[in-house]
């Protein structure tokens, strides 16, 4: 005796009535003829920022270990310039070249308290003596 195959139920949902057409992908963003414009500016800025706020570390006329914290916002900087060079990526590699120039015009400013609050805990907590 042979068996047979139960049925599928019948689709409950009859089928669209228009083809299914894919969905195009998103057009690319034109490439930026002049995208170097941003890093070199940054780069240009970064540099002169670094020879005029670095000062006070170089006032001794011997190397300071603190100018090792300007390597992260060079970093930043030097990041601008491996961004997308579609105009779609403009806005990214002005946001690192002037994040990274904020930094190097304010890490001065933020290591002197930043060295008074470390002094100031090591006082309280006896680990500086006269």
């Amino acid at each position: 005796m042979r068996r047979s195959r139960p049925q599928p139920a019948p689709n409950p949902f009859p089928p669209h009535p228009l083809p299914v057409v894919p969905v195009p992908p998103p057009p690319r963003a034109p490439y930026d003829r002049h995208w170097w414009v941003p890093p070199l500016a940054s780069t240009a800025l970064a540099v002169v920022l670094l020879v005029v706020c670095s000062a006070p570390l170089r006032e001794g006329g011997e190397w300071n270990p603190f100018a090792v914290g300007y390597l992260v916002p060079l970093g930043m900087v030097a990041r601008s310039w491996f961004l997308d060079r579609t105009t779609a990526g403009r806005g990214a590699r002005v946001r690192w070249g002037v994040a990274g120039c904020l930094v190097i015009a304010a890490y001065v400013m933020l290591l002197t308290p930043l060295a008074l609050i470390v002094f100031f805990v090591m006082l309280l907590t006896g680990n500086v003596t006269a």
